[in-house]
């Protein structure tokens, strides 16, 4: 029984150690934030946010939630990113 047990329990901690082991992994570069009226402190739904290389190319891009969150996954962590959104300029 006690084998058994020793047994199961190697085997659960091999499989968490695998999957936390591919979280990690896939965690590389996500930035995340709260888009909001510099003034009004409320949040902006429907911003784009997209990543610019040096010159200027779109490379990747979302649009915040109702609540102005957004989380993109950029290629390259010296791209820019740009927020626009109707009626504000872009930053």
């Amino acid at each position: 029984m006690r084998q058994k047990f020793t047994s199961y329990l190697y085997y659960l901690t091999l499989i968490t150690v695998f999957i936390a082991g591919n979280a990690v992994m896939a965690q590389n570069n996500v930035v995340r934030g709260t888009i909001i009226d510099a003034e009004t402190k409320e949040p902006i739904p429907g911003a784009t946010v997209i990543e610019q290389d040096a010159e200027n190319r779109t490379i990747t891009g979302v649009v915040s939630d109702f609540d102005g969150n957004f989380a993109i996954r950029i290629k390259n962590p010296n791209n820019n990113l740009s927020v626009s959104t109707m009626g504000y300029n872009s930053k």
